[in-house]
């Protein structure tokens, strides 16, 4: 873990733009801040920073909508109250005591198939709806999450998903391990040496520097990943039991 203004200012520093000794503060901090948060909602989007990766488990369906709830708002049984995701990494079909895995698709793939039948695909976006604000009689913004499958599943699923982060502020604290401190420093470094348009020189620099910690953190994270097994089958049998049949069998 790091400090959100410990960082900046190691940032502003190693670009030679703060001298030591000297704090940063005021408009320079502010444009930092918001480079950092870009960058970190950047990383998050790319499936880099892994401990915001979570499931959770939804009843059955086709169509969910992810979406927080305002107080006293009654919605149906395929509204999950959740911050949308991010994104979606992994949808499983409850059978018995596993999860199959369903297959991301195209919605417009997903549209042209028959969805009356089991589920082995899925597709998700998000969009904004508008939404009654009682306060002020007016209205306000919400994102939703849209998870939609291409067939009806009959049992529970479970959805595996990057969380969305929180947006820092200058005295914040970033909860990462301190594997991910050279990337957010290196990261940081590169946007605001576009930003600020330093020497070309530079911005490579800082482009190669960034670049080479996004490689460590992918070779860290495939060493110490499951290796996965061809296909979710164990028998021949397995495909109708998940009810895919007549689909390959």
């Amino acid at each position: 873990m790091i400090a959100v203004n410990k960082l900046i200012q190691i940032a502003y520093q190693s670009l030679n733009m703060t001298g030591l000794g000297e704090s940063t503060d005021g408009d320079m901090a502010v444009a930092a801040l918001d480079e950092l948060n870009a960058l970190i909602s950047g990383l998050n989007e790319q499936g880099f920073l892994s401990l915001s990766q979570k499931f959770t488990d939804i009843p059955p369906g086709r169509e969910f909508t992810f979406r927080v709830k305002v107080e006293g708002e009654e919605t149906p049984g395929n509204v999950i109250d959740l911050k949308p995701p991010v994104a979606i990494t992994g949808v499983g079909r409850k059978v018995g005591e596993r999860f199959i895995p369903l297959h991301p698709m195209d919605r417009q793939q997903i549209d042209r198939s028959n969805r009356l039948t089991m589920p082995h695909a899925f597709n998700y976006g998000r969009c904004y709806e508008q939404v009654p604000n009682e306060t002020d009689h007016g209205f306000e913004t919400r994102e939703l999450g849209i998870l939609v499958l291409d067939g009806r599943s009959p049992t529970p699923l479970r959805v595996y998903y990057n969380a969305p982060l929180e947006y820092y502020q200058l005295d914040s604290t970033i909860w990462l391990p301190e594997a991910y401190n050279e990337l957010l420093l290196s990261g940081l470094k590169f946007r605001l040496a576009k930003r600020f348009d330093l020497a070309a020189d530079k911005k490579a620099d800082c482009e190669t520097d960034f670049t080479a910690a996004k490689k460590l953190i992918k070779r860290n994270a495939a060493s110490q990943r499951m290796i996965r097994l061809d296909g979710p089958a164990t028998s021949y049998n397995d495909r109708f039991y998940d009810g895919f049949c007549p689909e390959s069998w």
